[in-house]
């Protein structure tokens, strides 16, 4: 059988691989299983990259072969996407693969299970959010940047946010001059043609299937991020990096440390594995109004 990969490297080269995949063996399974793991820059992200990888499989299945079980497959693959958002906003952070191929293919991969880009989480949330977390009303991801007394303002700030975030991120980069704002606005443009294209060719293969496992489990996806960032910044002083973040202790262990998120603020490009020593090692700093269970 052979697969054909082509994706774009960070260099906007274009790379394609022929992989030729021959009758299975012990000796190919070992070698494999080796190469796997030096793919990753940590292996802890293993767990969530098989999770997310199956969704996406999941979701491709019943366009292929379109039968109830390919169906129900695709639907339990949504729940395996919950982790799509936590994990991209750690891989725009720093890149899961030592390779820059594989991870312009995973950005791929998540675009199309999330819906949202990581060039853009790399412009909204690093050159955005995390330079102007401490301004909350000039933050794009502030909780009181459509306003500080208005009415369910947690729910105004998802769906604007939510909605804002593309054309936001391209008024972070014009903001920028320099050869990575430059660069990135490029790959942001190269990765949304593609987004919008797979979405094409999904709708047109079935466009019912495509509205019930890709664009409305995306569109929530989307708006959940804005959801529960709102609650990691809601009702603390914000005057320093140590008391504007929170500090949530419960299920990270399942999604990924992500309320580990004062830790994260000090250290935006530390691996999410690497937040709970983090958290010891500052805990005494962080403020006690932003610790949670």
């Amino acid at each position: 059988m052979f697969a054909l990969w082509i994706f774009i490297n960070d260099d906007f080269s274009f790379l394609a691989t022929f992989v030729f995949l021959e009758n299975e063996s012990i000796a190919f399974k070992k070698v494999g299983l080796i190469s796997m793991f030096k793919m990753y820059k940590f292996k802890e992200d293993i767990y969530p990259t098989t999770f997310i990888i199956a969704g996406f499989i999941f979701l491709i299945l019943p366009y292929l072969y379109y039968n109830n079980l390919t169906v129900f497959l695709a639907i339990i693959g949504i729940i395996l996407r919950i982790l799509v958002p936590i994990h991209q906003h750690y891989h725009s952070h720093l890149s899961t693969f030592k390779s820059s191929s594989l991870n312009s293919l995973y950005d791929y991969i998540l675009s199309v299970s999330g819906g949202s880009l990581t060039s853009m989480w790399k412009a909204h949330h690093g050159l955005g959010h995390h330079v102007d977390y401490l301004d909350q009303k000039n933050d794009v991801e502030g909780n009181l940047r459509f306003g500080v007394n208005i009415p369910f303002r947690r729910l105004v700030f998802t769906v604007f946010g939510s909605n804002l975030s593309l054309l936001d991120s391209f008024k972070i980069l014009n903001k920028y001059n320099s050869k990575y704002s430059k660069q990135l606005k490029i790959k942001m443009w190269i990765q949304l043609f593609i987004l919008i294209f797979t979405y094409l060719i999904l709708f047109s293969i079935n466009w019912k299937l495509t509205l019930l496992i890709v664009y409305i489990p995306n569109f929530f996806l989307k708006a959940a991020v804005f959801w529960f960032s709102y609650g990691q910044h809601d009702n603390l002083p914000i005057t320093s990096i140590y008391d504007s973040s929170t500090t949530k202790v419960s299920l990270n262990q399942i999604l990924l440390n992500v309320g580990l998120h004062t830790a994260h603020h000090e250290k935006p490009g530390m691996h999410w594995s690497l937040l709970p020593q983090r958290t010891n090692t500052i805990k005494n700093l962080i403020h006690p109004v932003c610790l949670r269970m």
